[in-house]
């Protein structure tokens, strides 16, 4: 809308100019309505590009609208993915904790599988000792009841 306003404005501006060069009014009213009608004309044109505020004895700042909303929308999706990357980095971190936990647990239960293994060898050795005991024992009852009943049988101890 500025923009078209602005259009209207330079363009009125220029007719004037050629009207007042052409007749015999005050060229210094035409000349100043030339420029004020150009000046504002080029502001509505450039109006949503650039904004200009001067203040006297101060300086003149100077914003690029359409560039600052932009580099917002940039910005806020940035923040936003950070957000989400933080997010993502609790995640992790709570999972990284997790398996912290889990690996101290099963380090504690490895330590107890390799103790209950121990029990087990000591307890397959004394079985194995047991049985051999329980062979021999076997077989010297199997000789004495040979004997007994007059069976030759020889022991092998």
């Amino acid at each position: 809308m500025e923009k078209y306003f602005g259009i209207s404005l330079f363009i009125i501006s220029l007719v004037v100019a050629f009207w007042g060069i052409y007749s015999k009014q005050s060229k210094a009213a035409v000349i100043f309505f030339c420029l004020f009608s150009s000046f504002l004309g080029l502001i509505f044109l450039l109006y949503d590009r650039l904004i200009e505020i001067t203040i006297e004895n101060v300086g003149s700042i100077k914003a690029a609208q359409i560039q600052a909303k932009t580099d917002a929308d940039v910005i806020s999706e940035l923040k936003r993915r950070i957000g989400n990357q933080a997010e993502t980095i609790d995640l992790i971190a709570e999972q990284a904790s997790n398996a912290e936990k889990m690996f101290e647990d099963l380090a504690k239960k490895n330590s107890l599988a390799g103790k209950k293994i121990d029990e087990l060898n000591v307890a397959s050795q004394k079985a194995s000792k047991s049985l051999i005991n329980i062979q021999s024992a076997t077989e010297f009852i199997t000789a004495f009841l040979n004997a007994e009943n007059d069976e030759t049988v020889s022991l092998t101890v």
